[in-house]
């Protein structure tokens, strides 16, 4: 959805069709989201380990895929060795 027709429904008499729509797709993802969370937390729990560990291999996968998320450009336009 471009930019400007999300402005246009915002304005159009949908409006609160469209305010729904995004809200209840809030709340669907909230309620999906919340049990994985628990279950994490358990798995945790459970298996004994120490969390700033798992924190920490966490971050360093994550910096790992830095060069992958990085937005392409013109000046950019595959991803640099």
């Amino acid at each position: 959805m471009k930019l400007q027709s999300y402005e246009e429904l915002k304005q159009s008499k949908y409006r609160l069709s469209v305010m729904l729509f995004l809200f209840l797709n809030i709340a669907v993802s909230l309620f999906y989201l919340l049990p994985i969370m628990s279950i994490l937390q358990n798995l945790v729990a459970a298996s004994q380990l120490d969390e700033s560990v798992l924190r920490q291999q966490a971050r360093s996968r994550q910096a790992q895929w830095q060069s992958w998320l990085a937005p392409i450009s013109d000046a950019q336009p595959c991803l640099a060795a």
